[in-house]
């Protein structure tokens, strides 16, 4: 299955994350390391092994909604949570077999 890059999930996030929670936040994180970087690489770590995910939750998010997503053809799709936590059961049940 073909999986979104980084930038596919930078791009997604900054349109629907808070700034100041993502890339706005001066926070000493060591040498070199981006808040919003870590943010973004996490994210999409966990969506590629679940296949889908909460983005964003209703503190992060610009709308203060939570934010959901699914990786669908390779293109990350914000979805409703009902789909998002249906396609994430079906990896979780391979693992389980």
């Amino acid at each position: 299955m073909k999986q979104p890059t980084f930038e596919q999930m930078k791009e997604f996030l900054v349109k629907r994350y808070k700034h100041s929670r993502l890339y706005g936040d001066p926070g000493d994180y060591g040498p070199g390391v981006v808040h919003g970087d870590c943010v973004v690489r996490s994210t999409l770590e966990y969506i590629t092994k679940y296949s889908a995910g909460c983005a964003a939750s209703q503190y992060e998010s610009a709308t203060g909604e939570a934010v959901w997503c699914q990786i669908v053809d390779g293109e990350i799709r914000e979805v409703d949570a009902d789909t998002a936590l249906l396609a994430m059961k079906k990896p979780l049940e391979s693992q389980a077999a």
